[in-house]
């Protein structure tokens, strides 16, 4: 008989403006979660010229990238489909590393989808 996986849902927020951040306080987990996909959402859109990217980080480590979200102007969400996994004891924070030129868009959740 198969085993059944329950998902379960973590939110990163941004409360207001994005601004450049290199690192957010951290989430470390009990046990090993493996995310299936994200959905980054935001309350106001980008505007301008250029992207907001925003992404999931393991251990502050900005090369070491779970996820990555290329937001355009305009536009208020971004589905990402790739799955990635965090060990326990890792530590997970967000990081925006760039802003769209008029505004990097504003009230941010990050939904990762996971099981254990």
């Amino acid at each position: 008989m198969a085993k059944l996986k329950t998902r379960h849902e973590k939110h990163v927020y941004v409360v207001g403006d994005i601004n450049l951040t290199s690192t957010s306080t951290p989430y470390a987990p009990l046990q090993k979660m493996y995310f299936k996909s994200a959905k980054v959402t935001l309350g106001n859109a980008p505007a301008g010229s250029g992207n907001t990217v925003v992404r999931i980080i393991r251990n502050n480590d900005t090369n070491d990238i779970l996820y990555t979200a290329t937001i355009g102007a305009g536009v208020s969400s971004v589905n990402l489909n790739t799955e990635a996994t965090l060990n326990a004891g890792d530590k997970m924070s967000l990081n925006v590393s760039s802003l769209a030129s008029g505004s990097g868009g504003s009230d941010l959740i990050f939904k990762l989808e996971y099981h254990n």
